[in-house]
């Protein structure tokens, strides 16, 4: 897929210094539109299977579980080997509870961590979606095998949630956050994310980077938010 990428805090550097941005730039754009569109359609059919005749209609699949799967596939693939769903803490004593998960991990040369999070969840859990990576990197009793010293985030951009006009519908829930929304926040939570971050926006069309990576300005003025209309 194409895809925009932005840099907090140096987190772009850190992936390119590390090697990592091969593995998931390999990834990313092998992310194939007619191949989420045909497992889109595949989802589409069961949840119609299920809803059955005289119903109220079967609920709307979107592209969500696609991606999230052929980003599984490609990711743990032998030749990059991401951890998926790497645990961040033992579990705790008496409960079990405790067992928070990063969506990816991988140990690169020098016990240099980096994880990955994917997020095509509702607006309201983008601060939630951050915090993972910034315990990986910086609480004390993270498992070792998980610390991290770069994040990076993979979201959809304005343009793969689409719009009602369109001619296929809604690709994702109305209420899905989006790369434009996690950067207006990234400036406001600066004071809380201390870890570096690259922030990798996906567009619904087929390709790799668009131009270069932009810097995001901790300092500067922070635009106010352009609510859609519809």
């Amino acid at each position: 897929m194409r895809y925009h990428v932005s840099s907090y805090r140096q987190g772009f550097e850190l992936l390119n210094s590390a090697n990592a941005m091969e593995d998931i730039a390999t990834s990313l754009e092998n992310l194939k539109i007619e191949r989420i569109d045909q497992l889109r359609s595949e989802r589409q059919q069961t949840l119609t299977d299920r809803a059955g005749a005289g119903g109220r209609g079967p609920r709307k699949a979107g592209v969500q579980d696609p991606l999230n799967a052929e980003l599984e596939r490609l990711l743990i693939h032998p030749d990059r080997a991401w951890r998926s769903q790497a645990p961040l803490y033992k579990a705790d004593a008496g409960t079990r509870k405790g067992f928070w998960t990063m969506d990816f991990h991988k140990l690169f040369p020098h016990d240099f961590g980096v994880g990955i999070e994917v997020t095509f969840n509702h607006a309201e859990a983008l601060p939630w979606t951050l915090v993972r990576p910034a315990l990986a990197y910086q609480s004390d009793d993270v498992l070792p095998e998980s610390r991290i010293e770069v994040g990076a985030i993979i979201i959809g951009t304005d343009n793969l949630k689409g719009r009602r006009s369109d001619s296929g519908g809604l690709r994702m829930d109305s209420a899905v956050g989006t790369y434009e929304r996690l950067l207006a926040l990234l400036p406001r939570l600066k004071w809380v994310i201390p870890v570096p971050l690259a922030i990798f926006g996906l567009d619904w069309a087929d390709g790799g980077m668009v131009g270069t990576p932009a810097r995001v300005n901790l300092h500067g003025p922070i635009q106010p938010d352009i609510l859609d209309a519809e």
